[in-house]
């Protein structure tokens, strides 16, 4: 994903993560529209979170992300970037704080993962489709 082809803005980026299955998302500061100090000479900056820690480092441009969307209203998210960066948030958590969770913080204020509401609405529909067969066997 050369960040060339996107004009100074943050945007959010997504990764397919074969090795776990799921996909990976991270904030692309084009531009320090966030506003950090000591940005360097770099053109872009990747917000990321994962299992090691939070990282806002240069933009690795052979990473296989894939642009998702702009963020519209850049000043509130600067701010949140801001504050992730300076308390460096709790710590990573797969089911309650992850790189959904973070990117969704700086885009919206609200914390969510799709991919965990969705993981666990499936595990609550195959426990009830259990507990129905099972419901069914000893009525017959």
């Amino acid at each position: 994903m050369p960040n060339q082809l996107f004009g100074p803005g943050l945007y959010i980026v997504r990764r397919h993560s074969p090795e776990k299955g799921v996909d990976h998302v991270a904030v692309l500061d084009v531009g320090n529209r966030s506003g950090v100090a000591n940005w360097g000479s770099c053109a872009a900056r990747l917000l990321e979170f994962t299992p090691d820690g939070l990282s806002f480092d240069p933009c690795d441009q052979a990473g296989g992300w894939r642009f998702e969307k702009q963020l519209t209203d850049e000043r509130a998210a600067a701010t949140r970037i801001q504050f992730v960066l300076r308390t460096l948030g709790k710590p990573y958590h797969l089911t309650s704080n992850n790189c959904e969770h973070m990117v969704s913080f700086v885009e919206s204020g609200k914390p969510m993962s799709p991919q965990v509401r969705g993981a666990l609405m499936a595990a609550v529909l195959m426990v009830t489709v259990v507990l129905i067969a099972r419901a069914s066997r000893r009525a017959a």
